[in-house]
């Protein structure tokens, strides 16, 4: 069985890293002086981290929807589970109160 959430992410991961890795060495190797390069790197580092923060938060929000939802489900199932069980019991009182019917010889 595999894990295509864990590949999504490391698709992800490889997908950022490598992007910031070519916005890096494209800079590296502009004609640019040190002082603008520099400026560029940080405001670019800046944009990735903001980025990251912002995927990060709209993540946590989906799992925190899935996780309450999730709780949702399964009070949902065991109120029905106990509703079933609760049916069930009663039935069996039922049954065990009824006095036996004549299902053997009648005598004479």
């Amino acid at each position: 069985m595999s894990d295509s959430g864990g590949d999504f992410y490391s698709f992800l991961g490889g997908l950022l890293f490598g992007a910031v890795a070519g916005a890096v060495a494209g800079m590296l190797l502009a004609p640019k002086s040190g002082v603008e390069t520099r400026r560029e790197l940080k405001e670019k580092a800046e944009e990735v981290y903001d980025r990251g923060r912002e995927m990060y938060a709209e993540q946590r929000d989906r799992l925190d929807e899935a996780i309450e939802s999730g709780k949702e489900a399964l009070t949902s199932k065991t109120e029905e589970l106990k509703s079933k069980l609760e049916e069930g019991a009663a039935i069996l009182r039922k049954a065990e109160t009824k006095p036996a019917t004549g299902g053997g010889k009648a005598s004479k």
